[in-house]
């Protein structure tokens, strides 16, 4: 049973986001199940970096963790 091992690597992975003030992308996606509607449900997949948007040094930003996947 991994998901300590899993939920360890996540919390790493948004202090790293937060250190580069970004999100990467999910390098294993290749393609999108077509039974599913991304507009539909206003799905994003990441296929390359992306920064956050401009806030002020002050202002905090929330990031969510699930241990399903990393």
């Amino acid at each position: 049973h991994t998901e300590g091992a899993a939920g360890v690597l996540s919390l790493i992975k948004v202090a790293m986001c937060m250190y580069h003030r970004g999100i990467t992308a999910n390098m294993q996606f290749t393609s999108l199940n077509p039974k599913i509607d991304a507009q539909k449900y206003n799905l994003h997949i990441l296929q390359n970096f992306v920064p956050f948007p401009s806030v002020s040094n002050n202002e905090k930003i929330a990031i969510g963790v699930s241990s399903f996947e990393t």
